[in-house]
């Protein structure tokens, strides 16, 4: 049974530091998954890899146009999450997904 919670959502500075803290997992060797980017080409949505080893900043992310990053991650002993960052509204929420229903 997957338990999924929403209730983690962050504005501000705070929402940052979790992205933050989030793309800092993914140094870690027993982490999993990968990062997204979506952003306007024209007027059309496009999906991009995220590399998470570039640090960028709020105004880096807003200069080439990135709407949306969603880190889809966990580790191999089967924690799973997602943080979705809005980086023009400096929002974002973490869900974190149980999929042995603990």
């Amino acid at each position: 049974m997957l338990n999924t919670k929403t209730d983690n959502f962050f504005q501000g500075d705070k929402a940052y530091e979790k992205f933050q803290h989030c793309i800092n997992s993914f140094y870690q060797d027993d982490s999993t998954g990968t990062i997204k980017a979506y952003k306007r080409k024209l007027s059309e949505p496009l999906l991009i890899d995220f590399d998470p080893s570039i640090n960028f900043s709020i105004q880096d992310l807003i200069d080439i146009s990135v709407e949306l990053v969603i880190i889809d991650s966990g580790n191999i002993h089967g924690d799973s999450w997602k943080y979705i960052f809005h980086p023009l509204t400096l929002t974002g929420v973490f869900i974190y997904e149980n999929i042995l229903g603990n």
